[in-house]
């Protein structure tokens, strides 16, 4: 499979440091530019080739977070043709919705609303990158309050430099799977490595 595009998104691009936060300028993630559609499809289908869907059974929903892992989890979902659910900053004050408050290092007060899954769904998490690890380890939380079961965690890229991953399994227990490693301590971002 070709991901030289979505590489290039990542590799050699500006690092902003920004309030205890290190910003890649990548368009797949924050869209300061617009995003080019031979990257999101690399995207797309690089997440799609790593999950191991035939070693996970039935899966019931695909589940993200609005803001930005969300877009891949929704082109996810239609291309595999498995309902979704993101979990959205502001609450919508639907019957049943689980809130969630946590704080990261560049935002303190920060909620997490779910809605729309039952219990004992069985659901896979996608998700942009792993940074800190927060708006991950509420998510997780939601969904062990909504009762689902977590089949897998996958994430496009991690910021290997941030240990975002390892804190993830440190305060849920669940592992994540990440695709692209990115160093983002200097000005500019460098791959470092890269698990087809």
């Amino acid at each position: 499979m070709n991901i030289d595009k979505l590489i290039k998104e990542f590799d050699n691009q500006k690092v902003i440091k920004n309030k205890n936060r290190d910003i890649l300028d990548c368009s797949l993630l924050n869209h300061s530019r617009l995003t080019d559609s031979l990257a999101l499809q690399q995207a797309v289908d690089v997440i799609i080739d790593f999950i191991k869907w035939d070693q996970l059974g039935e899966i019931t929903a695909i589940v993200s977070e609005e803001e930005c892992g969300g877009f891949l989890a929704a082109c996810i979902a239609f291309q595999k043709k498995i309902p979704f659910s993101l979990a959205k900053q502001n609450p919508v004050h639907l019957p049943g919705e689980i809130g969630i408050k946590f704080s990261m290092s560049y935002n303190r007060s920060m909620s997490l609303y779910l809605n729309g899954l039952k219990e004992n769904d069985k659901i896979i998490i996608i998700d942009d990158i792993v940074d800190t690890g927060g708006t991950l380890v509420a998510l997780i939380k939601a969904l062990e309050i909504a009762k689902v079961q977590i089949l897998d965690i996958v994430a496009l890229a991690e910021k290997v430099n941030v240990g975002g991953v390892k804190k993830i399994k440190e305060k849920t227990g669940y592992n994540v799977r990440t695709i692209i490693k990115v160093d983002t301590s200097a000005n500019r971002s460098k791959v470092t490595g890269i698990n087809l």
